[in-house]
């Protein structure tokens, strides 16, 4: 692989690891909104429905991140073995660096699915609590 094919892949594998991590914002939103908006009304088989779905998506969404994060830590140690890209930013850095910023994207989809379920779940629990 030429340097700047490994670089233009580097690049693609950061740009797609944002929009999974933005499409996850976008579901982990519409699960909080519908939690805020009808938790209380929905029926158990539309509860488990929703919560199946949302779950199938969260885990299909960190995956994804888990296989783009393996990837790019592969490009990044690559990168750095190339005397050429030394001025590259992920040459210039160790490889704790990458994995705290992929880290963070973890952190967010596993802190954000175990939120939105409890939120989701406060709000039906409040509906039978005040009956």
């Amino acid at each position: 692989m030429t340097d700047y094919e490994i670089l233009s892949l580097f690049s693609e594998f950061g740009a797609n690891t944002q929009t999974v991590f933005m499409n996850y914002v976008t579901v982990l939103s519409a699960f909080l909104i519908a939690g805020f908006l009808v938790a209380d009304r929905l029926s158990k088989t539309m509860t488990i429905v929703l919560v199946a779905l949302f779950s199938v998506v969260a885990f299909q969404q960190g995956t994804a991140l888990l296989l783009h994060w393996g990837d790019q830590v592969g490009l990044m140690a690559d990168i750095r073995g190339r005397e050429a890209l030394g001025w590259h930013g992920s040459a210039r850095v160790g490889p704790l660096v990458g994995a705290l910023f992929n880290i963070t994207y973890f952190v967010a989809v596993i802190g954000g699915y175990v939120g939105a379920l409890v939120f989701f779940f406060s709000r039906r629990r409040a509906k039978s609590v005040a009956e």
